[in-house]
């Protein structure tokens, strides 16, 4: 049985992730196990003539933020695959995306869509895809029948983060920024979907 636990879904609990602003140097948007994540990282994905690029920044990094988590934690747990081997399950991952109604180049294009109606360039489909395809690992790593059971895995290992002040805070409940922004891409993209839903979370903080 697939689990599903992507960053935007409010369920998503990383209580013991270590959050704090960022001050280190200029340009830098967060750093993960001192790794750095740049503005330009973030840039790149921003589609130029977006109404909201706020929005879509804090988006971008939200999931660049989660794959160098996922990347750290299965390094530890000495399971991270190559390359190659997530590679095998980009199309799995993709059709999962649109619970399973789309695939191939039909979920290409309706993905493309939705990120564009968010303020994203049609390449950050393939971070969307790419943060899955470390989920879906990480999962099996771990032995993971829900969704708690991984996210527990990961704060348990206390992987540091912080975050530049200009995104806000970090919501260690919803696995995604506050303060600034209220609205993350759907964690599951539907059919029909043309703008993100707010994110409530399901934990007090």
């Amino acid at each position: 049985m697939r689990v599903r636990w992507l960053a935007a879904a409010a369920l998503c609990a990383l209580g013991a992730l270590t959050l704090a602003g960022c001050d280190s140097k200029i340009g830098t948007a967060a750093e993960v196990n001192g790794s750095k994540i740049s503005e330009s990282d973030v840039s790149q994905y921003l589609d130029p003539a977006a109404q909201d690029a706020s929005q879509a920044r804090s988006t971008a990094l939200q999931y660049q933020i989660e794959q160098k988590l996922l990347t750290v934690a299965l390094r530890n747990k000495n399971a991270l695959p190559s390359d190659a081997e997530l590679a095998k399950q980009h199309d799995q991952a993709l059709s999962g995306l649109f619970n399973g109604q789309l695939s191939g180049s039909q979920a290409i294009q309706a993905l493309g869509t939705v990120l564009a109606q968010n303020g994203l360039k049609a390449s950050f489909g393939e971070v969307l895809i790419r943060t899955v395809e470390l989920e879906q690992a990480f999962t099996s790593a771990v032995h993971a029948s829900q969704a708690q059971q991984a996210i527990a895995e990961i704060s348990n290992q206390h992987i540091p983060v912080s975050v530049n002040p200009r995104y806000g805070s970090w919501n260690t409940g919803t696995f995604s920024f506050t303060g600034l922004a209220n609205k993350q891409l759907p964690s599951v993209v539907t059919l029909g979907t043309t703008l993100p839903g707010e994110v409530k979370s399901t934990n007090s903080q």
